[in-house]
């Protein structure tokens, strides 16, 4: 549907409003890529965010409000108010470094088992409604008894029950509404003015942080490290 789509004032998509008792918060950015599922229930939207790195989607981390980019964007183009959530994922694009037995080979020579191997590399990490609907949208290919190359799941070859990251439609609105509470309280921290020194511990606050040489906090501080 998009790449590089923008969401805010005067933008394809909207501004991502979020309300607090401190005062409304408007949310604008930039998605990688959003796609649009003409599936058989509908309209759903998918958001993916492309990695150079090896980025992994943690869902407790992005409930707790710790890891909020792919919640922010999957809202954000939800609010359009034209399609169904379908999932949300990271695409790591970073070339992946694979071991093989093999000294020298030329590409004509690369056994069906490397290709797999940089195939799967290469697979979304996510979550996503695990339905008949979304799935025939995103692999419409797949197979039972194996692995996506698109997506972590794999549904079984004797029964419907499948192994991934794929949840139910219920599920994931449980994971939308635990992901938006947690966004409006960082808002409401922020409008709030709040601004001490106190990083959450697995944040990755301190990793770019241009202040992080002259700031007073210190993870190595045992009063720091429950944070």
């Amino acid at each position: 549907m998009a790449f590089e789509a923008q969401f805010g004032r005067g933008q394809d998509f909207p501004p991502l409003k979020i309300s607090t008792p401190a005062g409304d918060v408007y949310i604008e950015g930039k998605i990688d890529r959003v796609d649009l599922l003409d599936s058989s229930e509908g309209p759903k939207l998918k958001v993916i965010d492309y990695k150079s790195g090896s980025k992994a989607f943690d869902r407790k981390a992005a409930e707790a409000g710790l890891q909020l980019q792919l919640g922010i964007y999957l809202e954000a183009a939800l609010a359009k108010g034209d399609a169904e959530p379908a999932g949300v994922f990271y695409y790591n694009i970073v070339n992946p470094q694979l071991r093989s037995g093999l000294d020298q080979f030329v590409a004509e020579e690369i056994s069906e088992e490397l290709w797999a191997k940089i195939r799967e590399a290469y697979r979304m990490d996510g979550m996503f409604i695990k339905g008949a609907a979304v799935l025939d949208s995103i692999d419409s290919k797949r197979v039972r008894g194996v692995t996506s190359e698109i997506i972590n799941y794999k549904l079984n070859k004797t029964n419907d029950n499948a192994a991934g990251s794929g949840v139910d439609a219920e599920e994931f609105e449980e994971f939308r509404a635990k992901f938006r509470l947690a966004l409006e309280e960082s808002c409401e921290r922020l409008i709030s003015g709040e601004i001490e020194i106190a990083p959450r511990k697995g944040s990755g606050a301190c990793d770019y942080c241009d202040y992080k040489a002259i700031c007073a906090f210190d993870k190595a501080f045992p009063e720091n490290r429950h944070i």
